[in-house]
């Protein structure tokens, strides 16, 4: 592949291109899923509503289409790093490694994304006491909010790198294609 920046000028690369597809057909993928288990789901759920919550109903789909999303999020180290790659081979990888990715994809952000809530929060408690302008308090809430979404997304980013290395180095040689 192309180098995406060649000196002077930043180009599109084949790279780019399976990056892009495949997040886009991951995206697909388990909102398709979600899709179908809730439809299935909310048939179940008037069957047995009387034993339990219609929300457990809705929220086993997104959990299990989290999980799904989990096992499938090793093509994107690889893909970053020009190396083979398919969704199949991501799923096979992670066989024995769900729970860290779990943790790593779905636990993780959600955890670090609890304290930008809450620090997002500060500034309308804080400044409302001294300004009535809403678009001002607003504006302070969407740069903390977006400053540590983005701190967030690159700690992850760095983290997922390093979890595929991981597996990489746990996974025998002869299991790293699709088999």
């Amino acid at each position: 592949s192309r180098p995406a920046y060649d000196g002077d000028r930043c180009r599109w690369a084949e790279r780019e291109t399976g990056f892009a597809m495949y997040f886009i057909f991951s995206t697909i993928a388990v909102a398709g899923i979600c899709f179908a288990i809730t439809i299935f789901s909310a048939g179940i759920s008037r069957a047995f509503s009387l034993l339990l919550p219609e929300t457990f109903f809705y929220i086993i789909p997104l959990i299990l289409g989290l999980w799904i999303f989990s096992r499938l999020s090793l093509v994107f180290p690889a893909a970053a790093i020009d190396k083979e790659t398919s969704f199949g081979l991501s799923f096979q990888l992670t066989k024995n490694f769900q729970v860290l990715m779990f943790i790593v994809v779905v636990a993780l952000p959600i955890f670090l994304a609890i304290p930008t809530a809450l620090v997002s929060i500060l500034p309308v408690a804080l400044f409302s006491f001294f300004l009535n302008d809403m678009e001002v308090i607003t504006l302070f809430k969407n740069i903390i909010t977006s400053f540590f979404g983005s701190l967030i997304e690159v700690l992850v980013i760095a983290i997922l790198s390093v979890t595929y290395r991981f597996i990489m180095e746990k996974t025998p040689e002869d299991q790293r294609e699709l088999s």
